[in-house]
């Protein structure tokens, strides 16, 4: 059987990650990152689900895993700011009300100009 392994630290990825993803999607589409402590998920209709799937969620400050300490760590360093709720860790619907705010700025003639 063969797998493919998430490796977000592997040299020449971010110059290239085009065959690690397919790698993952042809050989291993849902696998458990050791490495990451997360499960990773590659093919589009499995993400989409989970993106639509309320018992998933963005907020990072609810991570059992190595984010969670990454968590930790920036509180120590930027204080309450670093508990501050983004867009991009926010779930509905607090990320519907922040998205909302700044789609006009994405409107592909806004990113044109």
């Amino acid at each position: 059987m063969v797998t493919a392994e998430f490796n977000p630290f592997a040299p020449g990825l971010l110059a290239n990650p085009y065959p690690m993803y397919r790698a993952l999607r042809e050989h291993s589409p849902v696998s458990w990152s050791p490495l990451m402590e997360v499960w990773v998920f590659t093919r589009y209709d499995d993400v989409v689900a989970i993106l639509n799937d309320s018992r998933f969620s963005a907020d990072r400050r609810q991570a059992r895993n190595r984010f969670s300490e990454m968590v930790t760590k920036q509180e120590q360093e930027f204080g309450p700011f670093a508990r501050t709720q983004t867009m991009l860790s926010s779930d509905p619907p607090n990320h519907t009300r922040l998205r909302r705010l700044v789609s006009k700025a994405f409107t592909p003639r806004a990113v044109e100009n």
